[in-house]
């Protein structure tokens, strides 16, 4: 509805919290996991440490990058960079989909968690261009 409750906003407070301890310098393999989302001190370590684009430069085997446009979760803002940081190589495909969201489930309107919990299947047209990005390649 656009309005954030209380408890939301004491969840939202100690997510921030949580993420601001998840970056910090001071991350090390004794801070206790309950402050790091539960997640293992080294998990975060190694992600921070990752360099996924510089990765994905290196690959010479064939990349498909697909995105929902209705994703909440992995935003086209991040599929644009994507775009923008391997748009030279010739082993890289993109493809976006309008009506998909994060498990690439077509719905229409403003997207709305609730659909997560509602039965449907990956469209066949996204199935298909996979299949053709793997036949292809």
């Amino acid at each position: 509805d656009g309005k954030i409750s209380d408890k939301e906003q004491m969840n939202l407070t100690a997510v921030k919290w949580m993420v601001e301890k998840i970056k910090s310098p001071d991350l090390n393999y004794k801070t206790p996991k309950a402050v790091l989302m539960g997640i293992h001190p080294k998990y975060w370590k190694s992600i921070l440490a990752y360099d996924q684009v510089e990765t994905a430069k290196k690959l010479k085997l064939p990349i498909y990058i697909l995105n929902g446009e209705r994703d909440v979760q992995v935003l086209m803002s991040e599929f644009h960079l994507w775009q923008k940081h391997l748009a030279d190589m010739k082993n890289v495909q993109f493809k976006s989909y309008p009506l998909a969201d994060h498990l690439f489930l077509e719905f229409e309107g403003k997207p709305n968690p609730d659909e997560y919990y509602i039965p449907n299947h990956v469209p066949q047209h996204v199935i298909d261009d996979l299949v053709n990005f793997i036949k292809s390649n």
